[in-house]
Formats: C-alpha cells, sequence, structure tokens
C-alpha cells in the first residue's frame, strides 16, 4: 500500500537530504496544510448542522403550534357536536308540547 502514504503526509518523516536526515520543515508543511485543510473542513461541518438545527427547531416550533391548533380545533368540534345532539331532544319536547 504504497499510495496510502501519499494520502496521510503526517505519517512520512519527509524526504532525506544529502546528509542522510530527514528534511523535517517540509512535513511540517504538509501537516499545517493538511491540520487547516481539517479545520476549515470541521467549520463548514459546523456551519452546516448549525444551519439544520436552526430548521430543525423552526420545523419543531411550527408543528407543536399546528399541534396546538388541530387539539383547539377537535375540542371545538366536540362541543359543536354535544350542543347539535343537545338540539333534537329540545325540538322534540316542543313539538310534544305543542300537541
Amino acid at each position: 500500500m504504497a499510495g496510502s502514504d501519499d494520502k496521510f503526509p503526517c505519517n512520512d518523516s519527509g524526504p532525506s537530504n544529502q546528509n542522510g536526515t530527514s528534511n523535517s520543515s517540509g512535513s511540517e508543511t504538509n501537516e499545517d496544510m493538511i491540520h487547516e485543510e481539517s479545520n476549515i473542513s470541521y467549520e463548514v461541518l459546523n456551519e452546516t448542522l448549525d444551519q439544520i438545527n436552526s430548521h430543525l427547531d423552526f420545523l419543531e416550533r411550527q408543528n407543536d403550534t399546528l399541534n396546538s391548533q388541530l387539539r383547539e380545533l377537535l375540542e371545538s368540534n366536540r362541543q359543536a357536536r354535544a350542543e347539535l345532539q343537545k338540539l333534537p331532544d329540545k325540538e322534540t319536547s316542543m313539538t310534544e308540547n305543542t300537541s
């Protein structure tokens, strides 16, 4: 897997110079670039997650509002149905009293 070392230069000690010592400044520069790119990627990811979280909060508030409105509508319909069920009883008792 010689190609995998190319993807992760921070694992490499850097190329050797003529004296046989490693060139650490090149490796540090590559590491710095990788860390900077990683930091930028994490910042973009964090911003995206913050936006998603904001949208989810908005949707949750809308859902709560709709839920409470539906509950109010349901209760209103129950009350209206109860009142309508009482009306025929009054009408039949009024017709019986007039006969």
